[in-house]
């Protein structure tokens, strides 16, 4: 606490009476904020982010982004402060700083913490590999996303997702069969696409003079061949 008070003299000399006393603190600038959360350089798929980290307990935190206030909040008696965005933040990279107020005196800023704001999911793309009918029971898939370092996981046949790389390798019995592959970016957003496919067996069936030849599917080649016994065993 500090107290002053002021005289005047005048050009001949003559010294006038003290003013009154005035009493007065003086406040030091707290101590810069530290942001803690979001961690510098992360990616989040979350608009609106909590900033968490500590400041003088009882001061006024306020966080911006440039010049423009992102949110407010008063650290608690441990020193600890969070707020949320008051709107939410457009995709794409933001640095946020942090100010504390004590008695009406802002503390120097925060160090600078750069956050990217992903909200929009990967585009995950099969090409190559067989689809509709074929005859052959190998495939090979190409799987890419349109964004890097995008995690792909991989099921066949509604079995459960498995890391995969490109290309995926198939090799399967005849029937109905399906690739779904699952794309994860870094920020956590997620797509998933799928391609459908029929390995059919080629068979032939002889009868009464008539015959068939070509591709057919598993169910229906059986139905001919047990055809084909009944006949042979009704004629036996």
């Amino acid at each position: 606490m500090r107290s002053a008070r002021a005289v005047a003299t005048d050009a001949a000399g003559n010294v006038s009476q003290p003013s009154n006393t005035n009493t007065f603190t003086i406040v030091a600038p707290a101590g810069a904020p530290v942001i803690t959360s979001p961690a510098d350089g992360s990616t989040t798929n979350d608009g609106t982010p909590t900033i968490t980290g500590t400041a003088p307990p009882g001061s006024t935190v306020t966080v911006k982004e440039g010049g423009t206030v992102i949110c407010t909040a008063t650290a608690d008696a441990a020193g600890a402060f969070s707020c949320t965005p008051m709107t939410a933040l457009p995709d794409g990279p933001h640095t946020f700083t942090a100010v504390a107020t004590v008695g009406g005196t802002d503390s120097p800023p925060s160090t600078p913490v750069t956050v990217t704001v992903d909200t929009t999911p990967p585009v995950v793309t099969i090409t190559d590999g067989p689809m509709g009918t074929t005859t052959d029971p190998k495939g090979s898939f190409t799987v890419t996303s349109n964004e890097p370092n995008t995690r792909l996981e991989c099921s066949i046949d509604g079995g459960p997702f498995m890391t995969c790389t490109s290309p995926v390798t198939t090799d399967l019995s005849p029937g109905m069969h399906s690739l779904e592959v699952r794309g994860t970016d870094p920020a956590g957003n997620t797509s998933t696409t799928r391609r459908d496919w029929t390995i059919a067996i080629s068979g032939q069936y002889g009868g009464g003079g008539c015959s068939a030849a070509g591709l057919m599917p598993v169910g229906l080649f059986a139905v001919l061949v047990l055809l084909r016994r009944r006949r042979s065993a009704r004629e036996s």
